[in-house]
């Protein structure tokens, strides 16, 4: 599999290190997001001294696009202008018009068919599964309609995460996006430059593929199923101490199987990898804003063996404990950051991210 950046920027650049990305507003698409897809590139080339990004906007039909706040925004081209080389990033937010809807999908499929890459972006997500093109791939899908995109697209897999990078790159959307082109650009010029971008967005909680889009589930299952919200509770509260299926489904009043559908349904994964993916999390936290020993951590999440909660840990995060710890002590050094001052930048980043 091709690293992210390398992949997705895989032709029409020879001979220079400037990207190219033409980003397609659909009618009724999110200032937000898009604003903050665009800001990352253009802070790159001025962190770096030198054009690392080009872009355009296009619409369907060259025209004027309003967007969800009301704002019409002016493009430079029709999306049947595309260039050779460009990066075809779909924005969206609001349901376009049934016609939009027909011309995109047909645009879409003709130039995924022709080896075009492709990105999506909030609402640019459903516009990319309703032409066929999200089957068997990983998809952030923003949390408010998670639900209806998987009884719609039941071959997409649903992720609550921040943004994807699978073959088509997606953000949920809002600042999400930012995020997927922060790591767009560490993959291509190196965490030095990132982290510049982010100082200069004040932005400083650069969440990873890990990072999901709120602090908490509990804001927006339990409106949905109370049973699902009863079990996460208790997750959360017994981290330290790891309750089993039996008698996590038992506290909740519901099945082991009927706890599994579930979590199929609303989450896209099984209880024990939830479970998990929660531990792990705290952990990564603990790692960034305390002393604990590598071995008090592994404890405080639930897990007897030191050797397993590493091997978990880098199976998710892609490194070790130890390499998390030492990588936000020297990233605070080079900051010039005093233990004190360390402690509230985490705090205010948990506020932002639960990464």
């Amino acid at each position: 599999m091709k690293h992210f950046g390398e992949g997705i920027f895989a032709t029409g650049n020879e001979g220079t290190d400037c990207r190219r990305l033409a980003f397609l507003l659909l009618g009724g698409f999110t200032h937000l997001a898009f604003a903050c897809a665009v800001e990352p590139l253009r802070l790159a080339s001025l962190a770096a001294g030198r054009t690392l990004f080009e872009w355009r906007t296009l619409s369907t039909d060259g025209r004027k696009v309003k967007s969800s706040s009301g704002i019409r925004v002016e493009v430079d081209a029709g999306v049947n202008q595309l260039e050779k080389g460009e990066v075809l990033v779909v924005v969206g937010g609001l349901p376009p018009t049934p016609s939009e809807r027909e011309r995109v999908i047909a645009r879409l499929r003709h130039e995924r068919a022709h080896g075009r890459q492709i990105m999506a972006i909030c609402g640019g997500v459903t516009i990319i599964a309703e032409a066929g093109l999200a089957d068997d791939m990983d998809c952030a899908v923003h949390w408010q309609i998670a639900q209806s995109f998987a009884e719609r697209f039941p071959k997409a897999r649903i992720s609550l995460a921040a943004f994807e990078m699978g073959k088509i790159p997606t953000a949920s959307g809002g600042t999400a996006a930012a995020d997927l082109m922060l790591s767009l650009i560490r993959n291509l010029h190196g965490d030095d430059l990132c982290r510049k971008v982010a100082d200069l967005m004040v932005h400083h909680a650069i969440r990873d593929q890990t990072g999901p889009q709120t602090s908490s589930l509990m804001y927006h299952i339990p409106g949905r199923n109370a049973k699902l919200a009863s079990v996460i509770r208790l997750m959360e509260e017994t981290i330290d101490a790891p309750l089993g299926a039996e008698e996590l489904a038992e506290e909740a009043g519901v099945s082991v199987r009927q706890m599994e559908r579930l979590f199929r349904r609303y989450l896209g994964t099984s209880p024990k990898r939830h479970y998990q993916a929660l531990r792990l999390n705290r952990a990564k936290d603990l790692l960034v804003q305390s002393n604990l020993s590598i071995t008090e951590i592994a404890m405080a999440t639930g897990f007897a063996a030191v050797s397993h909660f590493s091997k978990c840990y880098r199976s998710k995060f892609g490194s070790s404990p130890y390499g998390s710890r030492s990588a936000a002590q020297t990233y605070c050094l080079s900051k010039s950051l005093n233990p004190r001052r360390m402690q509230l930048v985490s705090e205010r980043s948990l506020s932002d991210s639960a990464d």
